[in-house]
């Protein structure tokens, strides 16, 4: 078996997770010499066919849910979890998570073409940069990436007859605009891109908290990528809220000259920025800087962060580590949080008191993660989220119904359907993916008013809809929306039975 080039570099306590497809590999070194003695393949099935060099796997992360996040470029996935499910992705890129062992497996998202890295910020909002097919007049993607996305891409939509004078040139992902942000008269299935922002991105990184200076709070950075350092540029941008998504807000250079590829936070607090000084072409050397902002440097802040990050938690008692809950950098959060995962229902107790707080919003939203990390191993931990679906904090409704829906907590479904007319648009878009999730049947009409009172408006809102009908899966109660006057209705519903395959989605062919 012909293997790729490493692309992907996870260290997780004694775990190594290495991505050289067509597998994402677990190692140990038990022996301590620094040669990994056990080596175990917890998923198979990356890069099933030819496409361009630096298109594989790579941007292994730890999600905020302990799961394992990873991804490839468009020359696809198909292979079988270890509960035996296959999943088919020949001719896009996914971004997939699963368990440290390979349990769990999921592909979270599809569609995507490049995204070699990607972000969770400090509500566990999934950003990344795709990049684009290399046609005329084309720039790169800002994406939101949230479950269930579709984000577009065919890797057909590059090859083949585009570059063959006798076929037509009719291009989908082009001439249908699939790439800019939305605009009426896009597709529906796909989850629209935030905007069209710089170009060949590759390292990306999100400001944990105490990174730098408390100017760059808040902030994403990109590294651009062309070929050429007097063309190439580190980055930053900060997002805003809108609707169910975001809108891009203000962006600033940083740093051009070099040709960056890799970007890391140290535990010092300084950004290290990987150099592939210029060309495309491989090489036998490269550099790292060191970049830093004097208002920062130094900072107490910083200290108490690498201090915490180069500390062993396991030494500290259950108050102490709900006490770092509240520290102002995520790293140390979840570092926190999975300490007290592991000490089961103890953990659980420093959850609840963070709940019960209300001075400090971030402890709260880590408390819901851990709970939720629990109740993935025991559904009895879930029940103490389900007040939370009424909180008076508007992030922490949305958090509850998010992570209600991930562990599927069926026993919530009652309880979230009320949040379907949430006044908080992300309140209201998790709340259908959670319905969804759980396969909860009597939310279909309340998911249908949502759509109806989304109007076509919010795109998100819509896919989050379209995907908890079709998770559900009963056909007759959206085929029979074919004649509803709202034209939003009627969108949604083309799209949930697409997803479905269901031949009922004739009964739209008429559709003026």
């Amino acid at each position: 078996e012909v293997t790729d080039v490493a692309g992907g570099v996870l260290k997780d306590g004694d775990d190594l997770f290495v991505a050289i497809g067509p597998d994402l590999w677990r190692m140990k070194d038990k022996n301590g010499d620094g040669i990994a003695d056990e080596k175990t393949s917890i998923s198979h099935g990356y890069g099933i066919h030819i496409g361009f060099s630096g298109h594989g796997m790579s941007g292994v992360e730890m999600g905020p849910d302990g799961r394992i996040y990873w991804q490839i470029g468009d020359i696809g996935f198909n292979g079988k979890d270890k509960a035996g499910n296959k999943w088919e992705y020949p001719n896009s890129g996914v971004i997939v998570r699963s368990n440290p062992d390979g349990s769990d497996f999921e592909v979270f998202a599809s569609g995507n073409r490049n995204t070699h890295e990607f972000v969770f910020d400090e509500y566990a909002n999934l950003i990344s940069e795709d990049n684009d097919g290399d046609h005329a007049g084309e720039s790169e993607r800002l994406v939101y990436v949230v479950n269930g996305a579709d984000i577009g891409w065919r890797s057909s939509w590059q090859y083949g007859k585009y570059r063959d004078p006798d076929n037509n040139r009719y291009n989908v992902w082009m001439d249908e605009k699939m790439y800019v942000p939305r605009f009426e008269g896009q597709p529906a299935y796909i989850t629209p891109c935030i905007k069209n922002f710089v170009n060949g991105p590759t390292g990306m990184v999100y400001n944990p908290g105490t990174a730098l200076s408390p100017k760059y709070k808040n902030t994403f950075f990109i590294a651009e990528f062309v070929g050429n350092p007097a063309r190439s540029a580190v980055h930053s941008f900060k997002l805003n809220p809108k609707g169910a998504s975001f809108e891009l807000g203000e962006t600033n250079k940083i740093i051009s000259g070099i040709l960056p590829t890799g970007l890391d936070f140290g535990p010092d607090g300084a950004l290290y920025v990987a150099d592939w000084i210029d060309g495309w072409n491989t090489s036998s050397y490269g550099r790292i800087w060191k970049i830093d902002d004097k208002a920062g440097a130094g900072s107490q802040a910083r200290k108490e962060t690498q201090k915490w990050l180069t500390a062993d938690l396991s030494k500290l008692k259950d108050t102490e580590l709900g006490e770092l809950l509240k520290n102002e950098d995520m790293r140390v959060r979840l570092k926190a949080q999975f300490a007290l995962v592991k000490r089961g229902p103890k953990g659980d107790a420093i959850f609840q008191q963070a709940l019960k707080q209300t001075s400090h919003q971030l402890a709260r939203v880590h408390a819901i993660w851990g709970i939720s990390q629990l109740g993935r191993q025991d559904k009895k931990f879930a029940q103490s989220l389900l007040p939370l679906l009424k909180d008076s904090d508007a992030e922490i409704r949305a958090q509850a119904a998010k992570w209600i829906g991930d562990i599927k907590y069926r026993e919530a479904g009652p309880q979230l359907i009320p949040v379907l007319k949430d006044t908080f648009s992300r309140a209201r878009f998790f709340a259908a993916e959670a319905l969804g999730r759980i396969q909860h049947e009597p939310a279909i009409q309340p998911i249908i008013e949502l759509v109806r009172s989304n109007n076509d408006e919010d795109a998100f809102i819509r896919h989050s809809a379209s995907l908890a009908l079709s998770r559900i899966g009963k056909a007759e109660p959206l085929v029979a929306l074919a004649k509803d006057r709202n034209r939003g209705v009627r969108i949604a519903a083309v799209v949930a039975l697409r997803r479905m395959s269901h031949p009922g989605i004739a009964a739209f062919l008429n559709d003026t």
